[in-house]
């Protein structure tokens, strides 16, 4: 039984608080889920039909390494997506964690990141396949069918990553307001689950950035241009790939950031970070707002996914930041600063 003991004497934290975080088997149910993710890439993740009748099915390990399928007599190739590949290296990096013997928090704030990268790489790989079959003017003739491995895999990722932002905020509550990264700061505030979810839900928004950059911002009607479905991360010319390295920076900045909000409680810290999530936040929805309109007002082309998940990447961060930053605001005291006045003598 665990007691935490008041330095003046006698028991000042309930036992209650102190045993909360291990109620529930987060990381073992995490566990679970991630093994079910990888699992998943051995079952059929996608059924490829031409006019109706089925010519391929393949595993998530087919959408790694490609496969053939014949189409009107012809035998195509699909030459496999490099996100899934990083989706199934996601997975092992989070299993991996999850069986490392580190601090709560660290491993919560690993393992729900690479869950959740694993779950936006399956999902810029459904795009890539996709567009691929699109790109090779296929789209007409030929259809894909996402098979329940492909869903399995997504919705356990989806899964371990939920479960350790709940076990991030539960470690939070039973370790107190001391906690971080390995050292005690001082002026610190108290546990905030706002601040706490702003910084989680900031973290979701700078990973949405990179999938964003993944998927086509705009889709070309006409068949002459190519790539059809132009992404931040696949122009269409080399001389572009530079651009990538803005929104990039940006996500990895705003996840840091976003760490720094959830890790670190001293005012000034989270005030920083607050506000850099915010910045970020609305410089993302800018950037892909641009694009989504020159997209919507384009008389040759269809608007694609890439700038609208950039727009939600964008307005995820803004708010997260604002009401992080209103929050740190609000729990100040009004007269912080202000040396107390000693009762008269007299």
């Amino acid at each position: 039984m665990l007691v935490a003991i008041n330095p003046e004497g006698g028991d000042a934290v309930s036992e209650r608080s102190a045993v909360e975080v291990r109620r529930v088997p987060y990381r073992g149910i995490a566990r679970v889920a991630v093994l079910a993710g990888l699992a998943a890439f051995a079952l059929p993740f996608a059924t490829v039909s031409c006019g109706g009748h089925q010519v391929l099915t393949g595993t998530g390990l087919n959408g790694i390494t490609g496969g053939h399928y014949a189409v009107t007599g012809q035998t195509n190739s699909y030459s496999g997506d490099v996100s899934f590949l990083l989706a199934l290296l996601g997975g092992v990096v989070a299993l991996i964690v999850l069986f490392m013997r580190i601090s709560t928090l660290a491993r919560a704030m690993a393992a729900g990141l690479a869950s959740l990268w694993s779950a936006a790489m399956l999902l810029v790989g459904q795009a890539h396949l996709n567009g691929e079959l699109a790109d090779a003017n296929l789209g007409s003739v030929v259809t894909v069918r996402w098979e329940p491995g492909f869903w399995i895999a997504l919705a356990a990722f989806g899964v371990a990553a939920a479960l350790m932002a709940l076990q991030l905020y539960s470690a939070r509550a039973a370790l107190g307001p001391s906690f971080g990264p390995g050292f005690s700061l001082p002026e610190t505030t108290s546990r905030s689950l706002v601040i706490t979810a702003s910084g989680i839900a900031a973290a979701a928004g700078s990973l949405l950035i990179i999938l964003a950059c993944a998927l086509p911002y705009i889709h070309y009607t006409d068949s002459s241009i190519q790539p059809s479905s132009p992404s931040i991360f696949n122009p269409g010319f080399a001389s572009s790939n530079g651009f990538a390295a803005e929104p990039v920076g940006v996500a990895i900045l705003a996840l840091i950031a976003a760490v720094a909000l959830v890790m670190w409680q001293k005012p000034v810290i989270r005030a920083i970070a607050s506000f850099v999530v915010l910045a970020y936040g609305v410089q993302t929805l800018l950037l892909f707002a641009g694009y989504v309109f020159y997209a919507a007002k384009s008389d040759s082309a269809q608007l694609a996914p890439g700038g609208v998940v950039g727009v939600i990447a964008g307005l995820l961060l803004a708010v997260s930041g604002l009401t992080a930053a209103f929050t740190v605001i609000r729990r100040q005291p009004a007269n912080l600063g202000e040396e107390p006045h000693p009762a008269d003598a007299s």
